[in-house]
């Protein structure tokens, strides 16, 4: 694919399920899933403006504390090129831990990689890994010790997320590749928590096949965004891998595993073909601005203003007006004070017009927990309400 080529992909992030799963790897919309992975049941209606997602169909059991040092990298598919896989894996995956979300609303789980940037426990991931999420725990790799993490900031434009974990100190940290240029059939190695297993990370070789790409990414249909100046790889990333990095053959990362395209089926049923990565001066940069507690109109910082409805865009609806279509409400939630039910279509907010899902999730993005919101909206019978509320924090979008 020549760079600047335009593609939709899902990313390896995580859905909601059951059993603790890995997040999808986000997928190019149409063809391409984030690399996250969903494990638990129900939808996560929790977020400010969640879009609805279904369930992942990958299975895997949840990731547990694990050996308390890492083995040698378990290596699927690719060609190792001549890479010592095991030999970058040991020198990484220290610096590697597994994430594992419980979702709002009816437990849902979720799994998905970071990388540690702090010896404190600072953590870079994507933001698809934490979306949704009501808490967060994380096991470390190399000393097999789980932590509670906070959410520090996140874009989630960019994809990008920085966690906190709780009690760290000490910890090893990764080495990113710097004024490296990224070359087209330099072999790589994309490592992560593939599946969502746990326990010492999936190493896949291959190589850059491609710099500089746009790819609109998501997961399930839902919650895209497009990316750009993605590197794109024959390495197989899988569900979970998400946040996880993409290194070349000194174990310097260049990358952050975030997308995925797959051949028929979605990457839980088919082989994904390419994988996506975010350049990792790219990642670090937001890192830094949200670690400076810099807030952008892309960056927010710490827990996001939720109103507490579940929405998802139909072709249909019983009012037959326009507007974001509330599916679901969050218990408790100021959504629920106003009594919004499922079937109702939110077409205002703070007097902006609201036609679709995504107005509703661009208007709520900028506001905090304890700002009000005036929300206008219609009911099933098409009558026209208008109310303000106090958002409280919620989790991230």
């Amino acid at each position: 694919m020549p760079p600047h080529d335009e593609e939709t992909i899902e990313s390896p992030g995580s859905d909601p399920v059951r059993e603790s799963r890995p997040r999808p790897a986000r997928r190019l919309v149409g063809s391409v899933l984030v690399a996250g992975l969903a494990l638990g049941a129900g939808i996560a209606v929790g977020a400010a403006t969640r879009n609805g997602s279904s369930a992942s169909n990958a299975q895997s059991t949840s990731a547990g504390a694990g050996t308390t040092s890492p083995s040698s990298p378990s290596v699927v598919g690719g060609t190792s090129g001549g890479l010592d896989v095991a030999g970058i894996g040991a020198k990484v995956d220290p610096a590697v831990v597994d994430i594992n979300t419980t979702l709002a609303n009816n437990g849902g789980a979720a799994a998905g990689t970071g990388m540690v940037i702090s010896a404190s426990g600072e953590l870079l991931t994507n933001n698809h890994v934490i979306d949704g999420e009501t808490t967060i725990t994380v096991r470390a790799v190399g000393s097999g010790r789980t932590y509670t993490a906070d959410v520090v900031g996140y874009d989630v434009t960019d994809d990008v997320a920085v966690l906190q974990m709780r009690g760290a100190s000490a910890l090893p940290t990764i080495t990113a590749a710097k004024s490296f240029p990224v070359l087209i059939g330099q072999p790589v190695v994309a490592i992560g928590n593939a599946l969502g297993k746990g326990g010492t990370p999936t190493a896949t070789p291959g190589v850059v096949s491609a710099v500089d790409q746009t790819v609109t990414a998501g997961e399930n249909g839902q919650s895209a965004e497009t990316l750009h100046g993605m590197i794109q790889t024959n390495a197989q990333i899988q569900p979970g891998d998400s946040g996880g990095p993409l290194v070349k053959a000194d174990a310097q990362v260049i990358g952050m595993d975030t997308a995925a395209s797959a051949s028929s089926g979605g990457l839980q049923q088919a082989s994904p073909t390419t994988g996506f990565a975010i350049p990792i001066d790219t990642a670090l940069s937001i890192a830094r601005q949200i670690e400076a507690g810099h807030a952008t109109a892309n960056i927010h910082l710490g827990s996001r203003a939720l109103l507490g409805v579940e929405i998802k865009d139909t072709t249909t609806g019983t009012s037959g007006g326009s507007g974001a279509p509330v599916i679901g409400v969050e218990p408790n939630s100021p959504a629920a004070s106003l009594g919004l039910t499922a079937g109702d279509f939110i077409v205002s907010l703070n007097g902006t017009p609201i036609s679709t899902s995504s107005d509703l999730t661009a208007a709520i993005a900028p506001l905090h927990a304890g700002q009000t919101a005036t929300v206008g909206w219609t009911d099933s019978a098409g009558h026209h309400h208008t109310a303000t509320v106090k958002l409280i924090a919620g989790p991230p979008a």
